[in-house]
């Protein structure tokens, strides 16, 4: 799900793609502290509603497409990148 739906702006470790750039998108770093300081119910809702509801219009949202579970499943898997 990651690779299909998060790697284009946020690139395959996490980092942030040049794809995003080519668009003026800055995405968040997904395996930088600042992430690992964000609880999982925040990355569950931004994954779900998209970041405008918060100020981060560039985040699409993903509720229509995914189940709760298949959301829970990225934030475990977000929670692993940038992992020693």
């Amino acid at each position: 799900m990651y690779q299909g739906l998060c790697a284009t702006c946020h690139g395959s470790d996490g980092r942030g793609a040049w794809r995003a750039a080519l668009f003026l998108l800055r995405p968040g770093n997904l395996a930088g502290p600042e992430v690992k300081r964000d609880s999982d119910q925040y990355l569950f809702e931004i994954i779900k509603n998209g970041g405008a509801p918060i100020g981060r219009p560039g985040m699409p949202a993903f509720g229509s497409q995914l189940s709760e579970a298949d959301i829970h499943a990225l934030v475990n898997y977000i929670r692993t990148l940038g992992a020693p």
